[in-house]
């Protein structure tokens, strides 16, 4: 069994968090410009988040299926994995513990 370089787990990524498709290709820069990217936007207008998350997904499978045709393989699997994890739970601890801080003091 051979492997190869995912375009669909590179959308996934990006879908999930915006960014880390791009990271999947190793493409840190780029991966980078798409997370900023999606805080700044989502700052002033959240609906321009959604557009950062399709721009990204697209890109991000697009660049993986040109380098699945090169024989590419990823070695940021794993770590975009890890780091999805982290950004996940941190964000659940996040609002949880924050909530419950704001509670307390109402």
């Amino acid at each position: 069994m051979t492997k190869e370089h995912s375009p669909t787990l590179a959308v996934i990524f990006s879908i999930l968090l915006p960014g880390l498709g791009q990271f999947y290709n190793q493409e840190i820069l780029k991966a980078l410009c798409f997370l900023c990217g999606l805080i700044l936007l989502s700052l002033f207008y959240s609906p321009l988040g959604l557009l950062v998350i399709a721009i990204a997904s697209i890109e991000s499978f697009l660049k993986a299926r040109q380098l699945r045709e090169t024989g590419f393989i990823s070695k940021y699997k794993k770590i975009s994995i890890y780091i999805l994890i982290i950004f996940y739970v941190f964000g659940f601890l996040a609002g949880f513990f924050g909530s419950s801080i704001i509670n307390f003091f109402e």
